[in-house]
């Protein structure tokens, strides 16, 4: 990883003793050198840096081969994951040599984990306008440009609450074709022997763009099998499009096995990367070749992009021609900046991305017109609108601030939920609960009709009411790999998680205490009254929305829109639920009351007949409870075809346990509303 460098030669001036005691002296550098390098080959980071640390305190300030140290010590900190201390060394390393060029791309790579795209940009940058310049160096200035200005998602950047099945409220006023347009991105990591490395991709990828993308990752390995690891542990060879599409549809299933084991928000990064293992082939001819309409499609691509930049290139010569050399100066653009543009690309419709090869000549007419544009009359609603996105960013920004809040009760929660105690928790949770609140509030105060605000005030009453009521369950934690060492099916992960489910909360509910029961009514009430006023706060043709009766076993449909009125009416009943139940366990009269009216919230919301009826059946008091009879099957799929429900499957029976008892969109089992606990979640299934 280190060069070795020659001493020069000593000074005539200098004396025996003197030239004896500089050779010694360069004698332990290359030998501490050295060591630090085969210690960095054989993985022992720390031998390797408290090598380099000692090559580097035994030299003088100004002796040439520090700036090669302390990169070096910046790799081992990168390795280890260290970053802060990487982008010291390798400032360090920089304030000895400036330009030195494994130094800005190491500190650039180390800026970019921690997040810091603006600094890492301007180090690629510096890094690409010497002579080092490498293809890994301009594809890594381009994917933070991209970054910075939007084009790509930077990890687990997602600024809106999710919805039941991971769509806003927000996203939802705009036009379908429009959301669909924004393919998700996917982290891959790519694994040559012992190297790894990153990089991203579409859902739409192909094999034949993955493997143009992997040679340019590994440059000079050869040929190259590339094969993804399968839910099973096996290696599945890659020869197609619909290959990948297995392995992205595995991870993202993989997210949503994790999320109902541990419960809580699903968040954005939760889904893990996709893990693509590239293996040596002994020629061409043992690597499979990408269908012929794949390789096409990415000869066309590359051929555009070639002739794009050279027309840039054509342009930009011309236009230097024209005019005379001035000094070049360097500018910090603002993210805000950043996003005003994306906001006005938006609003104009016009997508740089589809005329690149005409971009020049767009944005003269661009610049031409908008001075014309602002003052015109036509521009007062545009300017209204990019202020309703702002407004509606702020908001938006507030609320997953009060998310945080709310994830670090129920995590405290969680743990006093294992210990049986909460008594070394207890002020603490309220600690959050009150910040929560108070970020909800504030969200509420920017944006007064913001549905996702009241909504998640309600979702925090509902979690004080509980934590009064002494109503918590222990979290589920069921391992994925049985005692035979096998990984469980996804229907039996499903199964057991209910089972212990079912197990905690009648453990839970057998604990509670009449008097803290009732000191939780009024908290209860103000959960339902917060989500019965963001149900005024839907707009008057969301609220009369027809909602489609759910039949079990139908297939999901893609195109089918949220129901947001729906989603509403299932998260009311869930808390009507949990509330029978908890009132139910302490004797207390009013529980029957509370679950009928549950039931009817289900059946109103559209969910699943035979789901009901699976919740009524686990309720402690199912024997007290008017649990209605299964509708004969014909009778199901004549009132799906009334319904304009597709003929082609026949319901299926449920597995055992129950799905999410809430309506089904977007081709996705309807999950709970995003700041819902696990328990919450676990409430429209079968307790």
């Amino acid at each position: 990883m280190a060069k070795k460098r020659t001493s020069g030669r000593s000074s005539p001036t200098n004396s025996p003793s003197k030239t004896a005691e500089q050779g010694d002296s360069q004698t332990q550098l290359s030998t501490l050198r050295d060591e630090g390098n085969k210690f960095f080959g054989k993985k022992d980071y720390a031998k390797a840096l408290e090598c380099y640390d000692k090559a580097l305190k035994s030299l003088p300030a100004s002796h040439q081969d520090k700036p090669l140290l302390h990169s070096n010590k910046a790799a081992c900190h990168m390795m280890g994951k260290k970053y802060k201390e990487a982008v010291n060394e390798c400032t360090a390393a920089l304030e000895a040599q400036p330009g030195y060029h494994k130094a800005l791309t190491r500190r650039a790579k180390a800026y970019e984990q921690m997040g810091h795209y603006k600094q890492a940009l301007s180090d690629v940058q510096k890094a690409n306008k010497g002579s080092e310049a490498t293809p890994e160096t301009q594809e890594a200035e381009k994917r933070l440009k991209d970054l910075m200005s939007g084009k790509r998602p930077s990890g687990s950047n997602n600024n809106t609450l999710a919805t039941a099945n991971g769509t806003t409220a927000a996203a939802k006023k705009q036009p379908a074709r429009q959301q669909r347009s924004q393919p998700y991105v996917f982290q891959a990591k790519i694994q040559l022997d012992d190297e790894t490395r990153s990089m991203h991709m579409t859902g739409q990828v192909t094999y034949a763009e993955l493997q143009h993308a992997v040679k340019e990752k590994f440059p000079g390995s050869g040929p190259l099998i590339l094969k993804y690891l399968d839910k099973e542990g096996d290696l599945v060879t890659i020869t197609d499009r619909n290959d990948l599409q297995v392995a992205l549809k595995e991870v993202v299933e993989q997210a949503d096995r994790l999320q109902a084991q541990h419960g809580g928000p699903k968040l954005p990064n939760m889904v893990p990367p996709v893990r693509i293992h590239a293996t040596r082939a002994k020629s061409e001819a043992d690597v499979p070749t990408p269908p012929a309409e794949e390789e096409s499609q990415f000869q066309q691509i590359t051929a555009a992009r070639k002739y794009i930049a050279e027309q840039a290139l054509k342009q930009q010569a011309k236009k230097e021609e024209q005019t005379p050399e001035q000094p070049q100066e360097q500018y910090a653009v603002d993210q805000w900046i950043l996003d005003f543009a994306n906001l006005f690309r938006e609003q104009t419709g016009i997508d740089p991305d589809k005329h690149l090869d005409l971009q020049t000549l767009g944005w003269d007419k661009c610049t031409a017109a908008m001075e014309e544009a602002i003052s015109s009359e036509k521009a007062e609603p545009i300017f209204q609108a990019a202020a309703d996105k702002f407004q509606e960013v702020a908001a938006t920004g507030m609320l997953q601030w009060g998310n945080v809040f709310l994830s670090i009760a129920r995590k405290l929660l969680d743990e006093a939920a294992i210990k049986g105690s909460f008594s070394d928790h207890q002020a603490r949770i309220e600690s959050e609960f009150d910040k929560a609140t108070a970020k909800y509030k504030e969200a509420l105060s920017i944006k007064a009709d913001f549905y996702d605000g009241e909504m998640q005030l309600g979702q925090v009453d509902f979690e004080r009411a509980k934590l009064t009521a002494g109503f918590i369950p222990q979290p589920v934690r069921i391992n994925p790999i049985d005692e035979e060492g096998k990984s469980r099916t996804p229907e039996k992960m499903t199964e057991l998680v209910q089972e212990a489910h079912q197990a905690h909360t009648k453990k839970a509910l057998n604990g509670l205490k009449r008097e803290a029961v009732e000191k939780s009514k009024p908290l209860f009430q103000s959960a339902v009254q917060h989500y019965e006023a963001a149900i005024q706060l839907l707009p008057e043709d969301e609220r009369s929305k027809p909602i489609k009766q759910q039949v079990a076993g139908d297939p999901p449909n893609p195109d089918e829109d949220i129901n947001f009125y729906a989603q509403s009416l299932v998260l009311i009943g869930n808390l009507l639920y949990e509330q029978s139940q908890i009132t139910a366990a302490v004797g207390q009269d009013g529980w029957k009351d509370m679950v009928e009216k549950a039931a009817k919230l289900f059946k109103q919301a559209g969910c699943v007949q035979s789901d009901i009826k699976a919740a009524l059946i686990s309720h402690i008091k199912h024997d007290e409870i008017d649990i209605p009879q299964d509708e004969p099957e014909e009778a199901k799929k004549e009132a799906a075809v009334e319904d304009g429900a597709s003929k082609s499957e026949q319901a299926k029976e449920p597995v055992k346990g129950l799905p999410s008892l809430a309506p089904k969109a977007k081709g996705n089992k309807k999950a709970d509303k995003e700041g819902e606990s696990s328990s919450d979640k676990q409430t429209a299934v079968a307790q």
